[in-house]
């Protein structure tokens, strides 16, 4: 068996930060992008209807901007240091 990798195999987009797990992503793209009920949700994933509302939750969770930024701006808006120097 040689050691070259299998350009036909799906590689994992997902890093140890990734919060969208498969199940998640499943779950998510099912309901918001397909329109799925639950109910047949559930039957997809073979997991339970709770089970599969709380993975939609945690995957909005995810997906909604934070109200509060995410690094803090040093001096001011950088947008406007950066104009200043070109």
């Amino acid at each position: 068996m040689s050691n070259k990798p299998n350009p036909y195999r799906l590689r994992s987009s997902r890093h140890p930060g990734d919060a969208f797990t498969n199940g998640r992503r499943a779950v998510y793209l099912l309901k918001e992008v397909f329109g799925y009920e639950f109910d047949e949700v559930a039957r997809i994933v073979q997991k339970s209807e709770p089970n599969c509302r709380q993975l939609l939750s945690r995957a909005r969770h995810h997906i909604t901007p934070r109200a509060r930024p995410r690094f803090k701006s040093v001096g001011g808006s950088t947008a406007t240091a950066g104009g200043r120097r070109f």
